[in-house]
C-alpha cells in the first residue's frame, strides 16, 4: 500500500500551532532629496539678441545653399548642435521671415530659453553661455507659447 501525504512540520500532527503576534519594529524615517529646477535667473540682453540674430540667419533666403546656410548660422551656433542642422534640418523648411522682437522666456545661470516670433510661429531658441559668448544649442520651431 502507498500512502501519500506532507511531510511538512505538523502536518501530520494533532497539536495545534499558534502564530505569535508581530513584533513592532521601530521605523525611522530617511530623509528624501528633493530636487528642484535652478532658481530662475534673469535673461542676459545679449542672450536676447544672439537668438534673435540666429532666427534671422535661419530664416529661408531665397537661392541659398545648405552650406550658405550652415556657415550663417555657425557663428553663432554650438558644434553639436550646427552638426545636428548639417544632418538633419531642411533649411528650406526654415520660417521666411522674423515678424517680431525676441523676448526672454525663461533661464538660469548660464543658460536661457527666448522666443522668437516668425512668419510660421515662434520659434524657441535655447543657448547656452560659452566663454562668455551666448550660443544656440537648440530650437523647436513650433516654439513657445503665445
Amino acid at each position: 500500500m502507498i500512502v501519500a501525504g506532507s511531510w511538512a512540520i505538523g502536518a501530520l500532527s494533532a497539536e495545534r500551532t499558534t502564530t505569535a503576534a508581530p513584533v513592532p519594529v521601530p521605523s525611522t524615517t530617511v530623509p528624501v532629496p528633493v530636487w528642484t529646477d535652478p532658481p530662475p535667473a534673469p535673461v542676459p540682453p545679449d542672450a536676447v539678441a544672439t537668438a534673435e540674430a540666429w532666427v534671422r540667419a535661419f530664416v529661408v533666403h531665397p537661392g541659398q545653399s545648405h552650406e550658405q546656410w550652415l556657415a550663417r548660422l555657425d557663428p553663432l551656433t554650438t558644434d553639436e548642435y550646427l552638426g545636428v542642422l548639417e544632418s538633419e534640418a531642411d533649411d528650406q523648411a526654415a520660417p521666411h521671415a522674423v515678424t517680431g522682437p525676441a523676448t526672454a522666456a525663461g533661464g538660469a545661470v548660464g543658460s536661457a530659453d527666448v522666443d522668437v516670433p516668425t512668419d510660421q510661429g515662434v520659434v524657441r531658441v535655447q543657448l547656452v553661455e560659452d566663454d562668455g559668448r551666448w550660443l544656440v544649442a537648440g530650437a523647436d520651431p513650433a516654439g513657445g507659447a503665445r
